[in-house]
C-alpha cells in the first residue's frame, strides 16, 4: 500500500485546524506528494506502518504517533497540569485538555437527543447508547446471551462466570 506524505502538518494554535460544524460538506481534497511504494501492513487510517516500536514492535504509520507511543515505555510525561495543587502529567496534550475540564466544568460536548453535556466525546458517544439501545459488548460464553453498554461491565460479568469475582446483580 502507498505512503502518502504531508506537506502540511496543523497545530491547534492555528484557526485552520478547527473542525467544521457537523452538517459542514468536507473539505476539497488537497493536492498529494507522489506515493511511495512499501510493503508494511497498513493501519486502520489506510496509511502503511512504517514506523515500529523498538520496545514492543507495535507498528505506526506517522513517527509522531511512534513518538508518543514510546512514552508509554518511558514514562515520559510531557504534559502537566498547571492547576493550583494538581501537577497531573499526560501522555498527550489532548489528555490533558480533557482532565482541564475537572478543573473548569467545561462541559462541551452535548447530547442532541436529552440535552445532557458531556466533558469529553467518549463520555457523550457511551451516553448516546442508552437512547440508541446499542450494547455492542456480548459475552462470549455460548450458553450466555448477555450484552453490555461497556466493555468493562463485559469484563467484570465474566470474572462471574470464571469464579474469579462476585457479581451483586448478575
Amino acid at each position: 500500500m502507498p505512503l502518502i506524505q504531508h506537506t502540511y502538518h496543523p497545530t491547534s494554535n492555528d484557526p485552520a485546524y478547527a473542525q467544521p460544524p457537523m452538517n459542514a460538506a468536507p473539505p476539497p481534497v488537497q493536492d498529494q506528494q507522489p506515493q511511495q511504494e512499501t510493503t508494511q501492513r497498513s493501519t486502520g487510517s489506510g496509511l502503511p506502518k512504517a514506523f515500529a516500536c523498538s520496545t514492543c514492535g507495535k507498528g505506526f504509520a506517522r513517527r509522531s504517533d511512534l513518538a508518543r507511543h514510546e512514552r508509554i515505555h518511558s514514562g515520559v510525561r510531557p504534559h502537566v497540569c498547571d492547576y493550583p495543587g494538581c501537577g497531573k502529567q499526560f501522555i498527550q496534550r489532548s489528555a490533558l485538555t480533557v482532565h482541564s475540564r475537572v478543573h473548569t466544568g467545561e462541559k462541551p460536548h452535548m447530547c442532541e437527543r436529552c440535552g445532557k453535556p458531556f466533558s469529553d466525546s467518549s463520555s457523550l458517544a457511551r451516553h448516546r447508547r442508552i437512547h440508541s439501545g446499542k450494547r455492542p459488548y456480548k459475552c462470549p460464553y455460548a450458553d450466555c446471551q448477555k450484552t453490555f453498554t461497556r466493555r468493562t461491565t463485559l469484563t467484570r460479568h465474566q470474572n462471574h462466570h470464571t469464579g474469579t469475582i462476585e457479581e451483586s446483580a448478575a
